[in-house]
């Protein structure tokens, strides 16, 4: 499946970068609210939300167990393996809606073409 996402994005941006987006968008990354940054306000609502979900949700408990220990956690039926790659890709998700945010553009691949 992620095969075919990072294709249609190569192919639906010419395997360069995608910019253009509505100046709303941009407001979000380089504007300010109440003399704080949007971006840093949008850090602690993030770093709130991942504080909650770790200290009150199974999924958080399941993190901790694996960075843990991955033994026991596996003893216990936890995924090793699916726990992780979730947390992974939520973060960089994230990052990246946040990057591409702050720079107003978006790229379809880390390479890119070479004869632009």
């Amino acid at each position: 499946m992620m095969t075919i996402a990072r294709s249609l994005a190569l192919y639906y941006a010419d395997a360069g970068a995608m910019s253009g987006f509505n100046s709303k968008y941009s407001k979000i990354g380089n504007e300010y609210l109440f003399g704080i940054p949007i971006p840093v306000m949008i850090f602690a609502v993030i770093f709130v939300l991942a504080f909650i979900v770790l200290e009150k949700t199974v999924f958080g408990r399941h993190i901790y167990a694996v960075g843990g220990n991955t033994q026991a956690a596996r003893l216990s039926a936890i995924s090793e393996f699916k726990i992780p790659l979730s947390s992974i890709m939520n973060v960089e998700g994230i990052g990246r809606i946040q990057r591409s945010v702050a720079l107003y553009s978006a790229r379809s691949s880390v390479f890119g073409r070479a004869d632009r």
